[in-house]
């Protein structure tokens, strides 16, 4: 039986042979081989990462590393998840669904002050939780009964928490200029009196629209209306819908490009209000931000148009009125 297997097996080898098909067979073997090590390394070698960003000058070194590739020479297959407000791209941080978020210095270390607030009462819970098990495991009959339904009542009030530990990020890449409407024909910041101010209430843009009301002494006579969306506060500004806001770039491009003028601004201040915030274990992110600054000082702001036509909506007239000429590269507190 194995004489007449090994007969059989020998005679289709050479069989194979004269037709030159083994020949061929073999030298495919290393092929396939490589073309599977190769797609596992490469599997291995691009480590995905979702982060949020909204359309503001701050998240233009990562619209570049996307679009030109950084970021894939780095190793990393970069995600850029577009939220309407920085607010947005919080929640979708905590509630896992990116792994890092572009926002402002004051709105990162509340959400750090939120996020302890959330374990220390899952803490508490969690002892309450324990009690209650014990007390469970001795009672009987309505006792229990009563106790089991405490316990699931108390097992509701858990704060759902995808992320635990969260790292922060500065930049000064986030200038902020407070616009009037041209309409209102406020020359003076003294003005602003009962006027109302389109803001972030949460955000480094109301601290700074509170430092301008205190240094003309009116602090106590301006209403800040809490507007998210940049976007939505310069349509209110140029349909008249509004006193005054507070924006960033390339916002405030396309407020001068519509004949807007910026009452005050705080460019070149080194005041660091931009923030990167990641989840653990995404801090390389910041590396892959960094890069793409070196890349736009090398070759100017201008040079990536494209990017903030075709990305970030920003008009060709409004691309002149651009204030940054440079990107400054993040690092820790």
């Amino acid at each position: 039986m194995t004489y007449l297997t090994l007969t059989s097996s020998i005679s289709s080898v050479r069989s194979l042979c004269r037709s030159g098909r083994l020949l061929a067979f073999l030298l495919l073997i290393p092929c396939f081989s490589c073309s599977s090590e190769h797609k596992a390394e490469d599997d291995r070698a691009e480590q995905p990462l979702a982060v949020a960003v909204t359309k503001t000058i701050d998240c233009l070194p990562l619209y570049v590393a996307e679009e030109m590739g950084i970021a894939g020479s780095m190793g990393y297959r970069l995600t850029l998840v577009d939220m309407p407000s920085r607010e947005d791209g919080e929640v979708a941080l905590m509630l896992g669904k990116v792994c890092g978020v572009m926002t402002d210095s004051l709105r990162a270390r509340n959400l750090m002050a939120r996020m302890e607030e959330s374990k220390r009462i899952n803490d508490v819970l969690q002892r309450q939780e324990k009690s209650l098990e014990e007390r469970i495991a001795k009672a009987k009959g309505q006792e229990k009964k009563e106790l089991v339904q405490n316990l699931q009542a108390l097992r509701k009030k858990h704060v759902a928490m995808k992320v635990d530990t969260l790292s922060l990020f500065l930049h000064d890449n986030m200038p902020l200029f407070l616009f009037t409407n041209v309409r209102a024909r406020i020359k003076q910041t003294k003005q602003l009196t009962d006027k109302m101010i389109a803001v972030d209430r949460k955000g480094s843009e109301r601290l700074y629209a509170e430092q301008i009301a205190d240094s003309a002494e009116i602090a106590d006579k301006v209403f800040y209306v809490n507007i998210l969306s940049m976007p939505i506060r310069q349509h209110m500004l140029m349909n008249n819908s509004i006193d005054a806001v507070v924006v960033t770039e390339p916002v405030a491009a396309l407020l001068c490009a519509a004949g807007h003028k910026a009452l005050r601004h705080n460019v070149r201040r080194n005041e660091r209000m931009g923030c990167l915030v990641t989840a653990r274990g995404n801090e390389d992110i910041q590396k892959i931000y960094n890069a793409a600054c070196d890349s736009i000082n090398k070759y100017g702001i201008h040079h990536f148009d494209s990017v903030l036509t075709q990305r970030m909506n920003v008009t060709k007239q409004a691309l002149r009125h651009l204030t940054t000429k440079k990107m400054e590269k993040m690092s820790t507190p």
